[in-house]
């Protein structure tokens, strides 16, 4: 009886352990952050650079939004394939689902950072910044 409950105790303390891992632990072995359930969710409040390749995946795997926060006039000159026209003074009335994967990106990296900041006040969680739409290519 003893046995078992140092072993349970073990268990326990191990199951706890192990699932403190911290966000910059995922950074530096390139993962990404995903959380299905905004409750509890390592990520709230910070959102994660992408390149092209993860970017990719993020778009094969599903539930990715890419967002072209650009003027509308500049995504009608040319946007990556399948991504949305949210320009970034509208990013306020954007209307998905908190736990989607949304990719923004813009002409140099800079709306596409404010974007992510905005996104994540309104309560996203999934949030990554291609910066530049020439990291597309």
């Amino acid at each position: 009886m003893k046995q078992k409950l140092i072993l349970g105790l073990f268990l326990t303390t191990l199951l706890l352990t192990s699932c403190g891992k911290s966000y910059e632990q995922d950074l530096d072995v390139g993962e990404l952050c995903h959380c299905n359930k905004i409750d509890n969710c390592e990520c709230v409040g910070m959102y994660q650079s992408v390149d092209y390749e993860q970017a990719k995946n993020l778009i094969y795997n599903g539930n990715t939004f890419l967002v072209d926060v650009r003027s509308e006039a500049e995504y009608n000159g040319g946007h990556i394939e399948g991504a949305i026209s949210v320009p970034l003074e509208k990013i306020d009335d954007i209307k998905l689902a908190k736990n989607l994967n949304l990719i923004v990106y813009c002409r140099s990296g800079s709306r596409s950072k404010s974007a992510a900041l905005k996104l994540l006040e309104l309560g996203y969680v999934n949030v990554y910044d291609l910066g530049s739409m020439d990291n597309w290519r």
